[in-house]
């Protein structure tokens, strides 16, 4: 963090927050500080990313209450989130129930651990391939090189048409992500610094032009690992339906506890140019989640606390 930071944002959220096709420089969060930085008026900013792909408000909260209090202190957070708390409620993450030492292992590559046998590096090595196979057991590996996304999204075109089904009944896990929002609040809260967050856009509607629906590789039915297994996958409309849900359940969190809430599901328009497949942004997509985040925190800085905004 420069010397000079007046104002130091952290950044939470899944692979939509840290824009996982795309080079650093050209991230949403790192054009924000840009953005920020180059806005007369604002103070100098740096801005942090502490998001992981699959990660939901769950390992959120984990972030919060294990790793932030050993942080700089921050004076803002940016959560985007949603998605993946859509797809922990779909079961297509795990399809068992997650304990949480399953979390905390999904949440942080590494964790220090207690006890006189860690002491030995051999011991160490071992508990690391043990861990290694849980999570490969568990399919909480999020395989990041583009040849597995590429097999994903040919398995996605490849399903047939009878294949699209309805979700199933989303309600424990809405009121699941709503509890976690509101316990975010309040560890924000008790942080004193504020805590913005953002609803999430998807490419998602009911009726796709085909050269939409190409992009697709999200919404199977089951663990990735049977994606191009089963190929029976959530309809493009049900998906939509299903992320509405999500945002509306943070829109309604926010206004009942006066919390800015950026809106970008409603700003972002459901076009390929801003998308790579069903949630990640594109170059074009990231330039645009940045102009309206970087709108967001100036209009916040100018209301103050307890504003919200959609």
């Amino acid at each position: 963090i420069p010397p000079d930071a007046k104002r130091r944002i952290l950044v939470f959220g899944g692979s939509t927050a840290i824009d996982v096709y795309l080079d650093q420089t050209k991230m949403w969060s790192h054009l924000l500080q840009d953005k920020l930085n180059a806005t007369t008026g604002q103070p100098k900013t740096w801005v942090g990313n502490i998001a992981r792909p699959s990660l939901a408000t769950i390992h959120n909260l984990l972030e919060f209450e294990r790793m932030v209090p050993s942080l700089p202190h921050m004076d803002m957070f940016v959560n985007l989130v949603g998605v993946n708390d859509f797809q922990l409620a779909l079961r297509n993450s795990s399809l068992r129930k997650l304990t949480l030492e399953d979390h905390l292992n999904w949440t942080f590559s590494i964790r220090p651990r207690r006890g006189w046998r860690n002491r030995f590096a051999l011991y160490r090595f071992y508990e690391r391939i043990k861990d290694w196979w849980k999570r490969s057991r568990n399919t909480v590996v999020l395989k990041e090189y583009a040849t597995s996304f590429a097999k994903w999204r040919v398995c996605r075109q490849t399903a047939p048409k009878e294949n699209l089904i309805d979700l199933p009944n989303l309600d424990d896990g809405l009121a699941d992500y709503r509890s976690n929002l509101n316990k975010l609040i309040d560890l924000s809260e008790a942080y004193h610094a504020p805590m913005i967050f953002l609803t999430q856009p998807t490419l998602w509607k009911k009726q796709m032009a085909p050269q939409d629906e190409a992009l697709l590789t999200a919404g199977g039915v089951g663990s990735r690992d049977e994606w191009c297994t089963k190929k029976i996958y959530y309809s493009p409309g049900a998906l939509a339906r299903g992320m509405k849900m999500f945002n509306d359940v943070l829109r309604d969190v926010c206004d009942r506890r006066k919390i800015f809430c950026i809106d970008l599901a409603a700003r972002v328009p459901k076009e390929r140019r801003y998308f790579f497949d069903d949630m990640h942004y594109s170059e074009a997509g990231a330039r645009l989640v940045s102009d309206i985040v970087t709108a967001g925190i100036i209009e916040f800085n100018g209301k103050g606390a307890n504003s919200p905004a959609h």
